[in-house]
């Protein structure tokens, strides 16, 4: 880093069909050979281009016969001043990039979609999973009070999108869903898909370890 040193901590890592390694820490993502070396054609030297975000929740890979089709990830972003409270509206943020690790414009609104929980000051999204239709279910945690402040109750948080990045309103309640437990500060980190549909979500509160399961829609 030419005479610099910088400690980045990697938050997902996913190891594609072709033996290539996904890492995301903060708000970009690296390509790693099988070798370890780093992947320069693969975004800009490497890495995706700067997206402003906070951290790099988790990332899904989308797959068909022939390989990687596309890359999605997930963190959280200030969307909007509110001025009933000191601190911003923070919201999911999907980003969706190209196998080469360009941008997909095709998806959201050129290539990214910010989505604040309604009701909610503070939303952010950890792991993401997707269903066989290709829609993507990502979840977290949201909270009428900024946690990451002063810490207080939070829900697990899941938010559907059909696969080109629009909230898919057919979901839960308008394509949200949140699930409190008692008064802990709950967050769901990661998501699963059963073979009949069913999603599981798990994460942590301050019971320990916490498990919910959903219903498809």
């Amino acid at each position: 880093m030419n005479g610099a040193a910088a400690t980045v901590g990697g938050e997902s890592i996913v190891l594609l069909p072709n033996g290539n390694i996904l890492i995301g820490a903060g708000s970009v993502a690296s390509l790693y050979a099988p070798n370890g070396s780093l992947v320069t054609s693969f975004g800009v030297n490497g890495q995706t281009p700067g997206f402003a975000f906070n951290g790099a929740g988790g990332f899904v890979v989308s797959t068909n016969s022939t390989g990687v089709t596309r890359i999605i990830s997930a963190g959280s972003i200030v969307t909007s001043p509110n001025l009933m409270f000191t601190h911003s509206v923070s919201g999911f943020l999907l980003v969706s990039y190209n196998t080469d690790g360009t941008i997909d414009n095709s998806f959201g609104n050129h290539g990214g979609v910010a989505t604040p929980f309604p009701g909610n000051i503070l939303a952010h999204a950890f792991a993401l999973a997707l269903q066989r239709n290709g829609d993507i279910v990502a979840v977290g945690q949201t909270a009428l009070t900024d946690v990451d402040a002063v810490p207080g109750p939070s829900d697990f948080a899941l938010v559907r999108y059909s696969p080109n990045g629009r909230v898919d309103t057919t979901f839960g309640n308008g394509g949200f869903v949140s699930t409190p437990f008692g008064t802990s500060e709950a967050f769901a980190n990661t998501v699963l898909i059963q073979i009949d549909g069913k999603i599981v979500a798990v994460g942590n509160s301050n019971s320990g370890t916490t498990l919910a399961r959903y219903l498809a829609n």
